[in-house]
């Protein structure tokens, strides 16, 4: 194993802190952020859905 040199130069009259994070969290809000993609469909199923009054981003955005 080798040896990590950890020596850090602090000036005068100030502090080092450790400070731990649990990063899974953050990991899995990073992760469920949305991205835009534009989605490219048939003429008759853009035809089939106006005609129902369906629009499809209440089905593909779901937050």
């Amino acid at each position: 194993m080798q040896k990590c040199d950890l020596s850090i130069k602090v000036p005068e009259g100030a502090f080092v802190n450790l400070i731990e994070v649990y990063m899974p969290p953050v990991r899995n809000e990073m992760a469920n952020k949305s991205v835009n993609k534009t989605v490219t469909i048939p003429r008759w199923l853009n035809e089939a859905a106006e005609n129902a009054n369906i629009t499809f981003h209440k089905y593909f955005n779901t937050h």
